[in-house]
Order: structure tokens, then C-alpha cells, then sequence
């Protein structure tokens, strides 16, 4: 079984275009998939191809894996953090994110310096 073949099969594609496909591995106190990478193949032992041995969320990888590239950032157009689907998948910066963030109503609140509550993302004018 191939590299890939073992990723997609960690996520539950019931509905290929519309459906979110479900990380079904390891996931984080947030929701977030995690995947190890395997180690470069005839690497020796102490090198640092070796040691490449590491986690990457789930989505940037099915993101990476479909599209060919990785952007600074992978968002989800559902808002939901396990989906590994890429056609829910797009990448962004993180001025878009942000954006995209407060648009959704997920921007977080903070207390300022003064005790009082305010957003943490400012409000964004067009551009």
C-alpha cells in the first residue's frame, strides 16, 4: 500500500464533491488531523533525512497531496476542522484567513489593557 492509499484511507469519503471527509487518525484537542510523514527511504540513521520523521495536519497534507503545492496556509470553506476533503479546502495568507475568520463570526474577543472587551482581528474595509 502506497503512501497515499494509507492517508486516504484515514479519512471517511462518503460524499466526494460535497460531504466532509472525516480524519479518522490521531486529532488534536482543536479537531485538527494529524499524519506522520515517513522517513526518506535509504536514509541512514543520525542524518537529518532520517530524522524527518514528523506530524503535519491532516488537511495541509490532502491539500498538498491533491493540488501539488503548499500554500502559507490551509483553510476550510465548512469550518470543520477534521474535513480532509480538497474541494473544501483552499489556501490563503494569513490576511485571509483573518478575513475570512472575522466574516464567519469566529473571530475571538480579547480583554484590552483597559478591562475592556474588544475584537481580536480588526474590522476590515474594503479593499
Amino acid at each position: 500500500m502506497t503512501f497515499e492509499e494509507k492517508f486516504w484511507g484515514k479519512c471517511e469519503q462518503e460524499d466526494v464533491y460535497d460531504g466532509c471527509w472525516n480524519w479518522t487518525g490521531a486529532v488534536d484537542s482543536e479537531g485538527y488531523g494529524w499524519h506522520t510523514l515517513p522517513r526518506i527511504p535509504g536514509s541512514k540513521p543520525g542524518t537529518e533525512e532520517h530524522s524527518l520523521n514528523r506530524a503535519v495536519k491532516a488537511h495541509r497534507l490532502a491539500f498538498f497531496l491533491h493540488y501539488g503545492w503548499y500554500p502559507e496556509l490551509v483553510c476550510h470553506e465548512c469550518d470543520n476542522p477534521s474535513c480532509c476533503n480538497p474541494y473544501h479546502l483552499f489556501g490563503a495568507d494569513s490576511s485571509h484567513n483573518n478575513k475570512d475568520t472575522f466574516i464567519k463570526g469566529r473571530n475571538k474577543t480579547v480583554r484590552g489593557s483597559d478591562g475592556r472587551f474588544m475584537n481580536y482581528y480588526p474590522v476590515f474595509g474594503e479593499n
